[in-house]
């Protein structure tokens, strides 16, 4: 038994789209059945975190600069221009840069204390 539906998008917009779900695929950004998360994940919130501009932390890695935070990890990194950045534990962190951070509520509410602070 099929079912036909008609489609109205043109053909040029059905592969784009296809094109974008495609490459949203690809990159991780759509749940795969295994993509259920480990008990350690389970629970885990995002935010954003902008760095205080005339931070102390200004100019050291992100390593460095989430140390003394515990079970909050970068997820990306956005400098102040807009630009992103891999967010390795190298990275230089600059004043008025956005990072992304993955972790549970308390961990990100220290973050966001150490980082906007």
């Amino acid at each position: 038994f099929v079912i036909a539906f008609y489609n109205p998008v043109s053909k040029r917009r059905r592969t784009l789209l296809e094109f974008l779900i495609y490459s949203l695929d690809e990159r991780g950004y759509l749940p795969d059945a295994d993509d259920a998360p480990t008990p350690d994940e389970a629970g885990e919130r995002m935010a954003s975190v902008t760095l205080a501009p005339g931070s102390a932390l200004a100019g050291k890695p992100l390593a460095e600069v989430l140390s003394g935070v515990s079970q909050v990890r970068a997820v990306s990194l956005r400098r102040r221009s807009g630009q992103s950045v891999a967010a390795t534990e190298d990275t230089a962190v600059l004043a008025g840069d956005t990072l992304l951070l993955s972790g549970h509520e308390e961990a990100l509410a220290a973050a966001r204390l150490v980082l906007e602070g």
